[in-house]
């Protein structure tokens, strides 16, 4: 392990006071990699208040840069209990950028502090917005290659289901008004949704799950089974549900014996 000297309440002090703008933070923090700087800068509250997200008038959102999350991801292998209990501690934010660093260090960390941060990984698997999601596929391929299946399906789980169709109201109220007009019917199909692209999806599904399923056939089968369940019933109008076929034995057809 490296000689690292330990920081002076001065020095300390005397850094932090040195941020006349935010470059000068995102310089020091980015370049910071003594682990001893770490529970000083702790009791001077540098880690409670991420920023959250910024929203304007226009509609826009801007996720401000957090410098603080890149000193830890920097220390975190040296200090992973002391990084996993300030992560953990972090309030519920809206800001995607945070949840990006979070990711990172669950991806650094030993097997056996990583799955500590899964609370977290939750919270960032609901926010609107997400960067780099492909690093999902990552972890749960990390997870799952060290044993920590329980935990991968929980993510597996979040990462996978579907959502109601974004227009189901619209098309609800279409339906009504065209109950004797077939043609017009047509269009109220319902097309669930997933959070992620198309190609992010297939990663997920293709790296993540699959090497989920190479350890647990059985357990991810069920999962997939239910997601497809679930995604049929948002396919469904909430008045037809129970009436008639899903004709699901068409466009999905049934894997058979070779």
């Amino acid at each position: 392990m490296k000689s690292w000297k330990k920081p002076t309440s001065e020095l300390i002090d005397k850094a932090l006071g040195s941020f006349k703008k935010e470059h000068h933070r995102k310089y020091f923090f980015s370049r910071l990699e003594n682990p001893l700087w770490l529970k000083p800068l702790a009791e001077r509250g540098c880690f409670k208040y991420p920023p959250k997200a910024q929203r304007f008038d226009d509609g826009t959102v801007q996720f401000p840069y957090w410098p603080e999350i890149q000193y830890l991801n920097n220390v975190c292998n040296e200090m992973p209990d002391e990084v996993v209990k300030l992560l953990i501690d972090l309030p519920e934010t809206d800001n995607a950028v945070v949840y990006d660093g979070i990711l990172d260090i669950a991806l650094q960390l030993p097997i056996e502090y990583s799955v500590k941060l899964k609370d977290k990984i939750h919270e960032y698997a609901g926010v609107d917005h997400q960067f780099r999601t492909y690093r999902y596929a990552n972890l749960l391929e990390y997870w799952a290659k060290e044993n920590q299946t329980s935990t991968a399906l929980e993510l597996a789980k979040i990462l996978i289901k579907f959502a109601p169709d974004p227009q189901s109201e619209e098309k609800r109220k279409q339906r009504q008004e065209s109950v004797n007009d077939w043609r017009a019917a047509i269009g109220t199909s319902l097309y669930p949704v997933h959070k992620y692209s198309h190609s992010e999806y297939a990663n997920i599904m293709s790296k993540g799950v699959r090497r989920l399923a190479e350890k647990e056939p059985y357990k991810v089968a069920c999962l997939l089974i239910d997601t497809t369940r679930d995604m049929i019933h948002l396919r469904t109008h909430q008045e037809d549900r129970g009436k008639e076929a899903d004709l699901s034995d068409i466009w999905c057809p049934r894997l058979r014996e070779t």
